[in-house]
């Protein structure tokens, strides 16, 4: 309620709008005034209050997405709120009139009513199209239409249930680990022995010490490269960069580390890597399978390496209930999977520092 404004007038003490008291009660607003003789006069404002806002519908992934005919068509889910009625999610009413089995331009249909009766639609266009069929050559790095899953900030008790998935899936992935392959050797070790590639991540993952030097980020890497030596007896050379080579956040702590440290990490050895398709699972959808699933595979292309950034540290169950279905999805549409080696196109994002 914005104050309309109010005026006192007594007959002796003329104007004594400024002696006004004002109380909010219930759906009412109380002005009382009294002039020098003790005289009191009190009179209500009566509030009535209408809720004339629509809720709002926020899609997860994109507005509009592409399927193979004949696959299964899964929502990225999405969210509802309303100024007055608050969180509307479970509310909101989903169709679609989706033909999987038939090319063609589809809409899913998201709806929602608050309590005022006040409505809101949104709409997600799912084209179907014919699976394309492409010719890869298995064995090479640089080969378009190839996925390389990488998984950050590992390894925790996730890790082995993800080597699990993979080893099942004939499948290998990268890790980019930390600290915690002291507390996770023999994994770490099953890791490397069945073919997946250990790289480096960070020790700390503490932005406030290793983005506030260069010679505090070569300490933090040496910590962690020592401790992958000491577990499986290989120095890894292919590292990520905490937050990616296109962070802001190291300008909190030293301007331009991020353009002197991607340079300076080539000229010492090492080969960093960043992403070029985000499950998000470290993000808003940390809890939801659907939506890394579709963050996932929505984002792959045929014309390109596809690295995906994903997490194996603790709290990325959604991930780990994901993974089988994401690699389902590549091998049955195309894609060969991989890791990093010498051979891999170097995805990298701009750096921003």
């Amino acid at each position: 309620y914005e104050e309309e404004g109010y005026e006192a007038i007594d007959e002796y003490d003329g104007d004594i709008s400024n002696k006004v008291s004002i109380k909010e009660e219930d759906n009412k607003i109380i002005y009382s005034v009294s002039d020098s003789s003790g005289n009191k006069e009190e009179v209500n404002r009566n509030i009535k209050y209408e809720d004339l806002d629509k809720p709002e519908i926020t899609l997860n992934g994109k507005n509009e997405v592409t399927i193979y005919k004949g696959s299964e068509y899964q929502d990225s889910g999405y969210t509802a709120t309303d100024a007055c009625d608050g969180d509307l999610t479970s509310k909101v009413k989903v169709t679609n009139n989706i033909d999987a089995n038939k090319n063609g331009k589809y809409s899913v249909t998201y709806e929602v009513t608050d309590e005022a009766g006040n409505s809101n639609s949104v709409e997600r266009i799912v084209n179907v199209i014919d699976k394309p069929v492409y010719n890869y050559n298995n064995n090479g790095g640089n080969s378009t239409g190839k996925i390389i899953l990488t998984f950050d900030d590992g390894p925790s008790a996730l890790t082995s249930t993800i080597l699990d998935i993979l080893d099942s899936e004939g499948v290998r992935a990268t890790f980019f680990v930390t600290q915690n392959v002291y507390s996770y050797p023999s994994t770490v070790q099953r890791a490397h022995n069945s073919g997946n590639v250990i790289a480096l991540h960070t020790y700390t993952h503490n932005y406030a010490t290793i983005y506030s030097s260069v010679d505090n980020y070569f300490s933090d890497l040496n910590k962690i490269s020592d401790a992958v030596y000491n577990t499986i007896g290989v120095r890894p050379k292919y590292i990520r960069f905490p937050g990616g080579s296109s962070n802001t956040i190291s300008r909190n702590y030293c301007v331009g580390i991020m353009s002197t440290l991607t340079n300076e990490v080539l000229s010492r050895g090492y080969n960093y890597f960043d992403w070029n398709v985000d499950s998000n699972d470290a993000a808003g959808a940390v809890n939801n399978s659907n939506a890394i699933y579709s963050n996932v595979v929505n984002n792959l292309s045929h014309n390109k390496t596809n690295m995906v950034l994903m997490h194996d540290s603790g709290g990325h169950s959604a991930t780990v209930n994901a993974l089988r279905s994401i690699i389902q999805y590549g091998k049955n549409n195309g894609y060969t999977f991989g890791v990093i080696d010498d051979n891999t196109a170097n995805v990298r994002h701009g750096v921003n520092n």
